[in-house]
């Protein structure tokens, strides 16, 4: 047998295999398939002859050893079923994703309500311990699902312990199969301690066999309602009790009405008659107003006929302003609050004039307290109250003049004594605490808050306060100020629709004035001054005391600007324009005081002379440009380091020294190496370009070691400098004693 033919029966045993798996497949997907799989299976022939027809050797031994085999038949079963089989696979894959697909979709729905849904939601698993705990539960009870998730209720204090047993009883028959589902209500503590009522929804969940695979509970917060329940009961007890009490005094009242009737019936006879002779005013009107019977004086006085008031009220003759108060008074007799009232008020007279009467009312009730009428008695006041106008209007500008002219004076006094002390003061801290002591003075019932504008002028930082009401924030941004914004005062009233600024407090009770503090053509800071007010109150902040607030706040932007200036000036005088740091002038000034301070006071002072090593090589590597970087970085990096007592200044070139004040020679060494090791840990980039790493050499002397004369002392420092670069740079060394001639340990 030759090898061709052996390779052929190999492969006719593999096809009818795979003819095999794809007829089965076939047929159970149906006809269609068979056609497809039939169709496969000739195009497989062809490019199989297709390649054979081109081999002339080989094709005459196939053809040979297919005819002998029924090779052709065997060729097209292989080749269906080897299509079948990728069908067959393809479909399967095609289920498994649908499948899966569906599976995260269900998923994503549950997960969706286990997350939103307005109760809260706990799943315990088969040994009672809880498996989720949702959003809405971390709300109710406090504790994050972090907290709980894996515990027993036991565990932590989450039932009420007073409804543990029956809460135990009804989640064990949930536990041992008895129920599928129950439905509870029980006591709960939050994780602050606090006691919530709660109805419980519990399901189980049970597989095939009947086994527990989980409990599923919905909790729904009833407090509120447990509450409003109690105090709906408490209520009720009270208002029967109060039912009770008014039925025993209204018996009470109708006997006394009775009593009043027959006493009114007696006396009405001889009150008609008394009545129209009567020199004053007098008058019966209705509970609701209306006149009932008038006098011949009451006509004459408001100019009306008797049958035209009694188509009136006395609502409708009362001047507008009077007849609140009016009606007050006659709400608080029928009320029974008074028995009788007084006023003074003004009528309307026929002919539109004002007519001013003494009005003076009493209540007729009848025998079982029902209001019958008013007895009004109207006397005629208007000549006396002109007289007593005229008079107390005279009296009121005298007043007023006399107080705006003490209070004036009072301001003017104040004023010059608050600049006198500001004009001799050196720093924002002095002048601030002066317009602290002065502002409460000079407006009384204010308090107020100062702010300064920052040297970038991004924000605005509180100075002082003073008054009673709590100031706003600390610290703004010019934007949150809308006098700052529109360069203009704003005055705020409680009940009105002005913008309140960002950096108040926001409280709806506060009347609030906001002026810029202008000076040489810049804005410095702000005024903010405010009171507790009321709606219906009038405003503290009037026009008077605008023109104040303006004036006061021209007094402190002009003594602020001075102060800016001078401190600028001082500045430049004493410190280093490049790196921030004190200067040399300023270095040997605060150095000699330090010392005869030290000296007299037998305290240290502690000298640290530092120099940047091979900082000519960074000039002559990166440019002059990149040197004032590096000097820059590290002056920022001393000023970062040094305490606030201490006094960091640029000695020179790439030389430093800084003064430490009430150090010892011990505390000075420990600070050279936090300053060499920070500095050695810098690194510059300068114009995107990184520079090599820093190292500096620094020398050490300290009082009392090295004396107290200055020179000195810089000599030793400078000599201690100059052995740490001869040692090898990047180190700290300490200056010789000047009385042994013997180096100290160098760290």
């Amino acid at each position: 047998m030759s090898f061709s033919l052996l390779l052929l029966i190999v492969a006719t045993l593999v096809y009818l295999t795979g003819a095999a798996i794809a007829f089965r497949t076939a047929f159970r997907e149906g006809p269609r398939a068979l056609w497809c799989l039939f169709g496969a299976a000739l195009a497989y022939m062809a490019f199989n002859i297709d390649f054979i027809a081109s081999h002339e050797a080989i094709a005459e031994e196939w053809f040979h050893n297919l005819v002998r085999l029924g090779g052709a038949v065997l060729l097209t079963a292989a080749t269906i079923g080897a299509r079948g089989l990728m069908l067959s696979m393809r479909e399967t894959e095609a289920r498994h994703e649908r499948t899966e697909e569906e599976l995260q979709k269900n998923l994503k729905v549950l997960s969706f309500h286990f997350e939103n849904t307005p109760l809260a939601v706990l799943e315990w698993d088969s040994d009672f311990r809880i498996a989720r705990w949702s959003p809405q539960a971390e709300e109710v009870f406090g504790w994050s699902a972090a907290e709980v998730i894996g515990k027993h209720p036991s565990e932590f204090p989450f039932v009420h312990e007073e409804d543990a047993d029956k809460v135990n009883g009804i989640m064990e028959g949930l536990l041992n199969g008895q129920q599928k589902r129950n439905l509870s209500s029980n006591r709960n503590r939050t994780k602050s301690g606090d006691v919530v009522h709660c109805v419980w929804y519990n399901s189980a969940l049970l597989d095939e066999d009947g086994r527990l695979l989980s409990i599923f509970s919905l909790i729904q917060e009833v407090t509120a309602r447990r509450m409003a329940e109690r105090e709906l009961g408490e209520a009720r007890e009270t208002l029967e009790r109060r039912v009770e009490e008014r039925t025993a005094a209204l018996e009470k009242e109708i006997a006394e009405r009775k009593r009043a009737l027959e006493a009114l019936a007696l006396s009405e006879h001889t009150f008609r008659q008394s009545l129209q002779h009567a020199p004053i005013g007098i008058a019966l009107l209705a509970p609701d107003g209306r006149w009932l019977e008038v006098n011949d004086a009451v006509c004459r006085l408001f100019g009306y006929t008797r049958e035209d008031l009694m188509s009136r009220t006395f609502q409708d003759i009362t001047h507008p302003e009077d007849l609140e108060n009016d009606l007050e008074n006659v709400k608080q007799v029928l009320d029974g609050t008074i028995s009788t009232y007084q006023m003074e008020k003004r009528y309307i007279h026929r002919d539109g004039h004002i007519v001013w009467a003494r009005l003076s009312v009493s209540l007729a009730r009848s025998s079982d307290g029902e209001p019958l009428h008013f007895i009004s008695h109207i006397e005629d006041i208007g000549e006396s109250k002109a007289s007593e106008e005229q008079r107390l209007a005279a009296a009121r500008d005298l007043e007023r003049s006399h107080a705006d002219l003490e209070k004036r004076n009072r301001e003017i006094t104040l004023f010059k004594e608050m600049g006198d002390q500001l004009q001799v003061c050196l720093s924002v801290s002095e002048a601030s605490e002066v317009i602290r002591h002065y502002g409460t003075a000079i407006l009384p019932r204010l308090s107020g808050s100062l702010y300064l504008l920052s040297a970038s002028k991004t924000t605005l930082e509180s100075v002082c306060r003073w008054g009673p009401v709590e100031p706003g924030e600390p610290m703004f941004h010019p934007e949150d100020c809308w006098a700052l914004r529109r360069s203009k005062d704003h005055h705020v009233v409680p009940g009105t629709a002005a913008l309140r600024c960002r950096h108040s407090r926001a409280d709806p009770r506060l009347e609030e004035f906001c002026v810029s503090l202008n000076a040489q053509g810049q804005s410095l800071g702000l005024l903010h001054v405010y009171a507790e007010s009321a709606p219906d109150q009038e405003p503290l902040i009037g026009e008077e005391r605008t023109r104040t607030l303006n004036s006061l706040a021209e007094h402190v932007a002009l003594v602020f600007a001075n102060l800016r200036l001078r401190e600028i000036l001082h500045n430049q005088s004493v410190r280093d324009p490049l790196t921030g740091m004190f200067n040399r002038r300023y270095l040997e000034e605060s150095l000699e005081r330090e010392l005869r301070s030290a000296e007299r006071h037998k305290r240290a002072v502690t000298l640290i002379m530092l120099d940047i090593d091979h900082f000519k090589k960074f000039n002559d590597d990166y440019g002059h440009a990149a040197g004032d970087a590096v000097l820059r970085v590290v002056g920022a990096k001393l000023r970062q380091l040094v305490r606030r007592e201490d006094i960091p200044c640029r000695y020179g070139g790439e030389e430093f020294v800084l003064i430490l004040p009430e150090a010892k020679l011990s505390d000075g060494l420990v600070r050279a190496e936090d300053i060499r090791d920070a500095i050695g840990s810098l690194s510059v980039d300068h114009e995107g370009q990184a520079l090599r790493a820093l190292t500096v050499s620094i020398g050490v002397a300290a009082t009392p070691e090295h004396g107290f004369d200055m020179n000195v002392l810089m000599r030793a420092a400078d000599k201690a400098l100059y052995k740490a670069k001869h040692e090898g740079r990047n180190r700290v060394v300490v200056a010789p004693q000047p009385d042994s001639g013997v180096q100290l340990p160098a760290s």
